[in-house]
């Protein structure tokens, strides 16, 4: 049974007791060269890591896979709290590096710009100019590079009609809610893909 319950973390206050947001990780043997890291991005380090557990193998990294602040909390320092939770996590296990396969939730009002395209931008100050990659620089993190196919997403088009509230009529690529790439959708075959990209990026932890 693979147990990874204390690379979670969750943030509180008392008096009256109230959850602000949460933070999971989960270790993995990492690349000899963060350049390598996985193209699949968040999907594959899961499957990695779960792998490495069965087989026994001793973890070198750890990577950041959640950080979720509640609503009303947003824009009040959870996040910032979490991740800096989540760098002293992986000082605590002695890993040399934290990697966050960054979900940049603004890349979805450009869903047909490239992430390469995007992740890199910086505004007048030289700082980048997603807020959420941005958050994570301010923090210590360095960009690596862009893990093409983090989240790969299938389902059938009735599926996707419903989750989307959208008509998908033609085989094509379609923006959707919240999509950070478009989604592919195939007539003939009555299915659809919604493949997204994310940023990694690292915490070297000193």
């Amino acid at each position: 049974m693979t147990d990874f319950s204390k690379f979670v973390l969750v943030a509180v206050i008392d008096n009256p007791i109230e959850p602000l947001g949460y933070a999971a990780a989960i270790p993995f043997v990492g690349p000899d060269g963060l350049l390598d890291l996985p193209d699949g991005g968040y999907d594959e380090v899961f499957t990695l890591a779960v792998q490495d557990f069965d087989a026994g193998r001793t973890p070198t990294m750890l990577a950041a896979l959640a950080i979720a602040v509640m609503p009303k909390r947003r824009g009040s320092g959870v996040s910032e709290g979490l991740a800096r939770a989540l760098c002293d996590l992986a000082r605590t296990h002695r890993f040399p590096h934290l990697v966050v396969p960054v979900r940049p939730a603004h890349k979805a009002a450009e869903p047909f710009v490239s992430m390469d395209e995007y992740a890199f931008r910086t505004r007048p100050d030289g700082a980048p100019a997603d807020p959420w990659i941005r958050l994570h620089w301010r923090l210590g993190a360095s960009i690596v590079r862009v893990c093409p196919s983090s989240m790969t997403m299938h389902g059938t088009i009735a599926a996707w009609e419903k989750a989307t509230g959208m008509s998908f009529p033609k085989t094509g690529l379609y923006a959707i809610p919240d999509g950070l790439a478009p989604l592919r959708v195939d007539c003939e075959r009555g299915d659809a893909v919604l493949i997204e990209p994310n940023v990694w990026m690292d915490y070297a932890i000193a």
